[in-house]
Parts: C-alpha cells; structure tokens; sequence
C-alpha cells in the first residue's frame, strides 16, 4: 500500500513539472482585460505611445479585435466600449504561431517592442505577440 502512495506522488510530481514546462513562460505586466472604467483601458493603451520608455519590454495581455492592412501589417483595435478606441501595430514574437482572422475578437500576450528614431526612420512600437487566444 505505501508503495502505491509514494509511486503515485512520484507520478504526481512529474506530470506538474511537465504541465509547467509546457505552459506560456511569460509574466503578464499590464493585464488590459482587467481595467474597469470606460476609458481605463484606452487610457492605459494610449500611455504606451506616450511614455515608451516605461514600457518597453513588459508583457501585455490585452483584448481587442484582429484587422489587418494589407498582408504585412497588422494591428489590434482595442475599445473602451463607450466612444474611443486605440489602434497598435501587432507583429509575430516567432513562426510557430500564425495571425488569427481578420474582424475576430482575440485576447493577445504580448511583449511591448520600442525601436527608437535614428537618423533615417521614425521611433516606433508594436506589440510582440506570443498568444492569440
């Protein structure tokens, strides 16, 4: 009988640390579905072009819907429900997953990506999606 207990914790033990290996690795920062107000999420959107410093390299989750312009670009529509929306340029963190519908709702986990001015291009920012759901 204890021998079925400890080879069943043993079994325990290893399906977590597989289940865990197998999840996202990434540490949601800024969670946008969270924010409750109607200009909240917006607002926090809208603080990301502003103050880019701050936020570059932190992860997202944020909701919004898919749109797509043209075949190389990409971005998310993220309303407030009321009157505002804010749109931001998405981008594939690699190829191991693909954009989803164009006009879908989607919850993205993304990594906010600042590429500063130089001499011959303009700052910018997008998120670095690494899960549609």
């Amino acid at each position: 009988m204890k021998i079925r207990k400890v080879v069943g914790l043993i079994v325990l033990v290893f399906m977590m640390m597989f289940s865990a290996a197998c999840s996202s690795s990434l540490q949601v920062d800024y969670d946008l579905t969270k924010l409750d107000g109607v200009t909240m999420t917006v607002g926090e959107a809208l603080n990301t072009e502003t103050y880019q410093s701050k936020y570059k390299n932190k992860v997202f989750k944020v909701r919004g819907k898919h749109f797509t312009s043209g075949e190389d670009y990409h971005y998310l529509t993220v309303k407030d429900g009321v009157c505002c929306d804010f749109d931001i340029e998405i981008r594939l963190a690699d190829d191991s997953i693909s954009y989803p519908d164009t006009n879908k709702n989607v919850i993205v986990i993304a990594t906010y990506t600042y590429v500063p001015q130089t001499s011959t291009s303009s700052s910018t920012f997008y998120l670095s999606v690494a899960e549609f759901k």
